[in-house]
């Protein structure tokens, strides 16, 4: 649960900073399909 935790507060971050500048969906999709990358492997 920590860990699922952690990648859930570190989504957040990047959606809220994406928001600020501008180019919500695209950035926060990229570091969503590296970390799920990261966790298959």
């Amino acid at each position: 649960m920590k860990k699922n935790k952690k990648y859930y507060i570190l989504m957040m971050y990047i959606f809220y900073a994406d928001i600020r500048y501008n180019n919500p969906i695209l950035t926060w999709r990229k570091a969503w399909l590296q970390i799920m990358k990261k966790k298959i492997q």
